[in-house]
Formats: structure tokens, sequence, C-alpha cells
């Protein structure tokens, strides 16, 4: 795994982001997340609701595994001028989290973010809803394979009136196909997709000594059925 490679940024999935960053951010959606602590465990595979935020804890646990393995692999942008919704992780590779700083800090204006870090929790839960036809979601990219997993993607809001000055700072608006979708495609970025499994195979064997599973950081059917038996409430 090569932790220093260039990342690709050109999506394979053209996924409805407008959609899922609706059903992420709609506060009715809480009532599926109340569900989960009333049942007590519940596995990724059977998650209710349609918000990727019903897996927020294990993301929690996830991305801390991540910084881990790979210190400041994602690094918070919180603390910005920024609103955020229910589901979103404000995280981002460092040197886009740099450039988000300084492209709000010219507008002056606080953006509103819909979506950012996607975990490999999140991407598997969207693409089982896909997969089973739940949620109005017409494509989901399997996990591995969104950028929003890269650690240099954002929606926002009202994408049009940021394009000056998120590319001005080494962002690029994939356009009306994707309409709320800026890519970070600055110096200094990394395929991060090796470490943010790897980070989910180490919490496996971790909490499942009778079970485990390659440490290698790559994603395949074991992988993923583990992933899909894992608690959405953490380990």
């Amino acid at each position: 795994m090569n932790q220093d490679s260039l990342l690709v940024t050109t999506p394979a999935y053209i996924e409805p982001c407008d959609r899922i960053n609706e059903i992420d951010n709609d506060p009715a959606q809480r009532r599926a997340l109340e569900e989960v602590g009333a049942r007590g465990t519940v596995k990724l595979q059977e998650a209710p609701g349609c918000s990727t935020a019903v897996v927020r804890l294990l993301d929690k646990q996830l991305i801390e595994e991540m910084n881990k393995i790979v210190p400041n692999c994602l690094v918070s942008f919180a603390e910005l001028n920024v609103d955020m919704g229910e589901g979103v992780h404000p995280f981002l590779q460092l040197p886009a989290q740099e450039a988000l700083a300084r492209a709000i800090s010219d507008r002056g204006e606080k953006l509103i973010v819909n979506s950012a870090y996607r975990t490999i929790a999140q991407q598997l839960f969207l693409y089982n809803c896909y997969q089973a036809g739940l949620c109005g979601i017409t494509a989901a990219a399997p996990p591995g394979q969104s950028n929003h997993q890269s650690g240099l993607a954002i929606d926002i809001e009202d994408p049009e009136a940021w394009i000056t000055d998120l590319e001005a700072h080494g962002w690029r608006w994939l356009g009306e196909w994707d309409r709320p979708h800026f890519d970070f495609v600055g110096d200094g970025l990394r395929d991060i997709g090796g470490t943010a499994v790897l980070a989910f195979q180490r919490l496996w064997n971790r909490h499942n000594p009778n079970e485990k599973i390659d440490e290698d950081g790559a994603y395949g059917s074991l992988t993923e059925e583990k992933l899909n038996k894992s608690p959405v409430e953490g380990f």
C-alpha cells in the first residue's frame, strides 16, 4: 500500500449528491437513530432509516483508527466559518483543509457544508440502500470508489456563489451534473483508501480475536462481510 501515491479525483460513479445530502441532513431521520439506541446492538446490514448518520459512532472509531495509522491522515475543519448538518463528518486531508480555510477567509462568509468525508461504513450503508432499491438512491459507488472517501471532497449549498473563491485555492467544481460537489486537486495529496480499509480491519480484529481477517488494506468480500456485521454504535 503506497500511502504517498497521488489520488485521481475523477469519479467512476455519479452519485445523486443532492438526494443523499437531503436525507443525511433531515432532522426527521433522527427517529431512525433513536430506534438504533432502543434496539441495542444493530449490525450495519440491518441499520434502519436512510441517513448515513446512523453509523456515526462506528465512523468515529474508524476515523480515529485512521489517524493512529497515519497521523493527521484526516484533519477537522469544524473550527472554520462553516455550518453543517447531522450527517457531516468535518474532515479533509490537510492540504484540502488549509485550502478551504483560505477560500472561506477570502469570501468572508459562512460556508454551508452538506457532506465531506464519508467512511467505508457510510459508503456501504448507501450501497446497501441502493442495491435494495431503498431511500430513492438511484446510484451509489461500492465502498472505496466514491470521491467522498478521498478526504478531498465537499458538497455545499449555493455552489455557484463559491466557485471563484474555491477554484482560486485548488478546488474543482464538477459542474451541473453534480452541482454541490467540489474536489480538491492541489498539491500534497495522498490516496487514503487503503488506510481506511486497514483501519476497519484492525478495529475488527481487535474486537473479534476469533474471527480475524487479513490486515492488508484491500477491500474484498470478507472485509465487506465483516463490515456488514459490525455494530453501527461502534465496538
